[in-house]
């Protein structure tokens, strides 16, 4: 199962990726990813396990809770993001 959550914020993290465009020409799904923690929305307590790959340049980003819409995260970094609701 986490398997296939990782699976599924690769592809998410894909589209985040293609956007900015991978350092060296790599494709998302060889980028090293690794699932960091699970995170909770604030207002909800919707749970999201989070993994992150590392991107040639930095960007800001954020995620929305995609149950009640508030904002789970933030960050300032060479990095990309993907939540997955579990």
């Amino acid at each position: 199962m986490i398997g296939q959550e990782i699976a599924a914020a690769q592809h998410a993290a894909a589209l985040v990726l293609d956007s900015f465009g991978s350092k060296g020409g790599e494709d998302a799904a060889e980028q090293p990813w690794r699932v960091l923690a699970e995170a909770r929305c604030p207002s909800c307590a919707a749970r999201y396990r989070v993994a992150e790959a590392p991107l040639g340049n930095v960007i800001s980003g954020w995620f929305r809770c995609s149950v009640c819409a508030s904002t789970v995260a933030s960050w300032d970094g060479p990095v990309a993001r993907a939540y997955t609701l579990v």
